[in-house]
Formats: structure tokens, C-alpha cells, sequence
């Protein structure tokens, strides 16, 4: 998706791309075969990333986050 995302709920099982922001109240990753990229700052109330790999060119924003997610934040570029 070009741009910032905007959703009550993600669960991404596959490919997730997001070339923005992303904020959700829930943000779930199921499965292990692909990963979410998001290009800006996550931010949810609850993130479960299970064994899905998430790459965050942003700051992860999160309430609560549940288990060990595969999680990558990428250094801040000024």
C-alpha cells in the first residue's frame, strides 16, 4: 500500500507493505513464510507478531505487545 494505513484490525498471514504509517487497534501476524515492512511508525494498541517478521522503518507505538515478534526497527535516517 502507497501512503499511511489506517484500520481497526490487521492480521496479515502473508506480504504486508506499508509505505507510511500504520495504526490499528490490533496488529497480528500469523506465520512465518513472509513479512510486514512498514515504512513509518506502527502504532496499536495490541501487537501479537508471533513468528511473522515485522521491519519498522519508524517507532513502534504499542499498548501492549504479546510473545516475541521477529521484529527489525530500523535506524532513525534524519
Amino acid at each position: 500500500m502507497t501512503g499511511s494505513m489506517r484500520a481497526r484490525d490487521v492480521v496479515t498471514a502473508g506480504r504486508l507493505e506499508v509505505h507510511g504509517d500504520l495504526s490499528t487497534d490490533r496488529l497480528i501476524g500469523d506465520y512465518n513464510d513472509c513479512g510486514a515492512h512498514i515504512s513509518g511508525d506502527v502504532h496499536a494498541r495490541l501487537f501479537y507478531g508471533e513468528h511473522h517478521h515485522f521491519t519498522i522503518g519508524g517507532a513502534l507505538s504499542a499498548h501492549a505487545v504479546i510473545g516475541r515478534p521477529r521484529l527489525e526497527i530500523a535506524p532513525h535516517q534524519p
